[in-house]
């Protein structure tokens, strides 16, 4: 895998990012906890350009590592492969849950939206990385191929925007 430099302008490359994000549910989360990298997969509830929003338990380890290191990436596939870079803020403002609550998230929880054990994650994006795909089948079978023995790893061009 390279880098490319993509045939796409800047503005093309940003509604590519902000798309897929939009058209996401589920995202892997990133953070370091006692200087390993752990990966959660959350539920994206908001994604407003390079904003996203989670609801999470105030207790979890993922808050905890939020408080010491902001720094998470974000992991999402859709139309596209896209690693994000950014920090992580903590929102215990009520008027923020209830924008961000459904009676799916209160069935998951068990609780309502009112209640102090659950927060908002606001994650601002300052960074990405994406990999454009061309259909889903076609990168599994090219990597397929290649643990057959036919041929190279073909896992797309890496593309980096500054967001």
């Amino acid at each position: 895998m390279q880098d490319k430099n993509t045939d796409m302008t800047r503005a093309e490359e940003l509604e590519l990012i902000r798309k897929t994000l939009e058209k996401a549910d589920l995202a892997f989360v990133s953070t370091l906890e006692s200087g390993k990298i752990i990966s959660r997969p959350l539920t994206i509830q908001k994604a407003d350009n390079f904003n996203l929003w989670f609801l999470v338990q105030r207790n979890s380890s993922f808050v905890r590592d939020i408080e010491k290191d902001p720094t998470v990436n974000i992991s999402v596939q859709e139309k596209a492969y896209l690693s994000l870079s950014g920090k992580a803020h903590i929102i215990t403002d009520l008027n923020a849950k209830a924008d961000l609550w459904t009676k799916a998230t209160e069935k998951f929880f068990g609780v309502e939206q009112t209640d102090p054990s659950i927060v908002a994650v606001h994650v601002l994006a300052d960074s990405a990385e994406y990999w454009e795909r061309d259909g889903f089948l076609k990168p599994l079978f090219k990597f397929l191929g290649n643990e057959a023995g036919d041929g190279e790893v073909e896992a797309g061009d890496r593309n980096k925007v500054d967001l």
